[in-house]
């Protein structure tokens, strides 16, 4: 057995203690009649009402201590175990420069990478799977850390907007920003989803070291290309062009990329990411106990008091009125 909140117990007897003493100390006086002596009526016989006077006065007491426990919730314990949790740690890096706003994609490419992500986290999944999101331009933040509350993830990502952050694309310090999430995560099933239409062109990270480090911390980073068209490529960057860079991103860090040109495909590409993250059972489990409730075992007798006390209240000893 087991009390679940046994301290609201422990505060709540003298409030019951506090209260007999009130309702003794301010009841009504009965009505009384004065006698010399009370020798002449040791003998005589005592109605039952009388002998049930005292018991019907501590009725609402009993009950009151009984629904106190009650609330203490009494438990039975019927087995413990261990509970192996499974589940990833993902952070997806979602660019919010004004290129998201190009409307190769229609609506634009932000509204169509939205509404894929939004898929997506309906799909099932473990329950300890955790997601986080940070957002970038010309520099990272985190929206939202690592949680497993993906209703609350998906109402975040519903009002994204274009403009929260300076104009321009720092994919290595959004690199680094996730990685800085997912730093302290105890799982080894971890992973960055990088969503973005455009070439690194700002930050302080430049976006190779950052996918070494990815590397090196056994991170991978899936990398999305999104859009139908990168824009004009000069020749000097022929070599050094957004998908180009993005391939090489997720080739270092051990993930891979994917140039999305519509939301099946953006759809398409999160989900065979989340095939390639296994989830992984947890190195310490959670103790888990089986209980069964027990409560009612008193709830019931304070109402059956209760009941008593009301029917013997308006029923045989009620008391005359003054």
């Amino acid at each position: 057995m087991r009390w679940l909140y046994l301290p609201v117990l422990f505060a709540t007897l003298p409030l019951i203690a506090a209260w007999l003493w009130a309702r003794r100390r301010f009841q009504k006086q009965r009505p009384a009649l004065a006698y010399s002596s009370l020798q002449l009526f040791q003998d005589a016989p005592i109605g039952w009402r009388a002998t049930l006077l005292p018991f019907k006065e501590l009725l609402p007491a009993i009950a009151l201590l009984l629904l106190l426990i009650a609330l203490a919730r009494p438990q039975h314990i019927l087995a413990h175990y261990p509970r192996w949790d499974k589940g990833i740690d993902v952070v997806l890096a979602l660019d919010v420069s004004s290129s998201m706003l190009q409307r190769d994609l229609l609506p634009n490419r932000l509204e169509v990478t939205r509404s894929a992500l939004l898929r997506w986290s309906k799909e099932k999944r473990q329950r300890e799977d955790r997601l986080g999101m940070v957002l970038f331009a010309r520099k990272a933040f985190t929206l939202c850390p690592l949680t497993s509350d993906h209703k609350m993830l998906r109402e975040m990502i519903a009002h994204i907007q274009i403009g929260v952050l300076e104009d321009d694309t720092a994919i290595g310090d959004a690199i680094a920003t996730s990685l800085a999430r997912l730093r302290h995560s105890p799982l080894k099933q971890r992973a960055i989803v990088l969503l973005t239409d455009g070439e690194n062109n700002s930050g302080q990270v430049h976006p190779m070291v950052a996918a070494g480090v990815a590397k090196q911390m056994a991170i991978p980073v899936y990398a999305l290309l999104i859009g139908k068209q990168i824009g004009p490529i000069t020749s000097a960057q022929q070599q050094h062009t957004p998908w180009s860079v993005l391939q090489e991103v997720a080739q270092r860090s051990g993930g891979k990329a994917w140039w999305t040109r519509d939301e099946k495909a953006i759809h398409t590409a999160l989900s065979e990411i989340l095939g390639r993250i296994a989830p992984q059972r947890r190195q310490t489990p959670t103790r888990q106990t089986l209980t069964q409730e027990r409560f009612h075992w008193l709830a019931w007798p304070a109402l059956a008091l209760l009941l008593l006390f009301v029917f013997l209240d308006l029923g045989p000893l009620r008391e005359p009125l003054s």
